[in-house]
């Protein structure tokens, strides 16, 4: 068997597993930071306001629509 076909076994081999490793860190890293913003929401949350659009309830079209007026 040829020495080439061996060393590129093991090196796609090495380089799949690190790709499944980097995945599923991203995956659960985004799953913790998912649960602390929600945590964090429900704890500093505001009451809710009544609002007339959906728009200005949310400050970036509030700014755009308070200078436009």
């Amino acid at each position: 068997m040829p020495v080439g076909a061996i060393v590129g076994g093991v090196f796609g081999g090495i380089a799949l597993l690190a790709m499944i490793a980097l995945v599923l860190f991203f995956v659960i890293r985004s799953k913790q930071r998912k649960s602390a913003n929600r945590a964090r929401v429900s704890l500093t949350a505001s009451p809710v306001t009544s609002c007339s659009s959906p728009f200005k309830c949310l400050p970036f079209f509030r700014r755009i629509l308070t200078s436009a007026s």
